[in-house]
C-alpha cells in the first residue's frame, strides 16, 4: 500500500494487503462514515477481501473475506 499526505507530491509505503495465499488485485479504496478507509481487493479464488485502517491508510488489518464474489483477478 502506497499513502500520500502532501496531495500526491511525495509516497511512502504503509505495508502490504493481501489474503493469506498473498494474492489481491485492483484494490478500491474507499472512505467510510465512521472514519476508517476501507479497502475492497479480489483474487483468484474469486472471493472479494476487505481490509480497514484506522489510521489514514498508515496501518492495515489484515484481510478478510466479505462472502461477496467476483471474477478472478490475474494476482
Amino acid at each position: 500500500v502506497l499513502r500520500s499526505a502532501d496531495g500526491g507530491d511525495t509516497w511512502e509505503r504503509c505495508g502490504e494487503v493481501a489474503n493469506p495465499d498473498g494474492q489481491g488485485g485492483e484494490p478500491t479504496v474507499a472512505p467510510a462514515r465512521s472514519g476508517k478507509v476501507l479497502m475492497l481487493l479480489r483474487t483468484k479464488d474469486r472471493d472479494v477481501w476487505l481490509a480497514d485502517s484506522g489510521a489514514r491508510g498508515a496501518t492495515w488489518s489484515a484481510a478478510r473475506k466479505t462472502g461477496l464474489t467476483g471474477t478472478t483477478s490475474a494476482s
